[in-house]
């Protein structure tokens, strides 16, 4: 398959399995939150995630024991962050469809400044700017309802 065919199935793979998101969480010294871009895709063909993964040249692949324990077929997860999260985005950009909007959030996040603000901890206006798009990526995301 060509370059393209392989960011179209991988788009694909992604608009129908994968979480598009934007993790707020504080480390363990830290005194304030922060926030991390991440894709996560699960599947329980690691074969399949392993091609997601040489297409796209980033992430880490890990089993999901927990869900072997119940009775289910076993799982894999596809883990992106970071840059690494923006960089899978932007070669796939073109080709999604179902999870653009998430995907557009993403790099509107992944444009703000990221650099070490040492002891004083982010600036309030970013933590503001950055809360705003975990809001938004959230909101727009159904719940399971009918």
């Amino acid at each position: 398959m060509s370059k393209e065919t392989d960011l179209a199935w991988v788009a694909g793979f992604i608009d129908g399995e994968a979480c598009i998101t934007i993790r707020k969480y504080k480390g363990q010294k830290a005194v304030n939150f922060t926030h991390q871009l991440d894709i996560h895709l699960s599947n329980t063909s690691r074969e399949a995630l392993e091609k997601v993964q040489s297409v796209l040249g980033v992430g880490v692949i890990h089993s999901i024991p927990q869900r072997a324990k119940l009775g289910f077929k076993e799982t894999w997860q596809f883990v992106i962050v970071a840059n690494q999260a923006e960089a899978a985005l932007r070669q796939v950009l073109p080709y999604l469809i179902a999870k653009r909007r998430e995907a557009d959030i993403a790099l509107e996040f992944a444009k703000l400044p990221r650099e070490s603000y040492g002891r004083d901890g982010v600036p309030e206006h970013i933590m503001q700017m950055r809360e705003d798009l975990f809001l938004r990526i959230r909101a727009g995301r159904s719940k399971g309802t009918r």
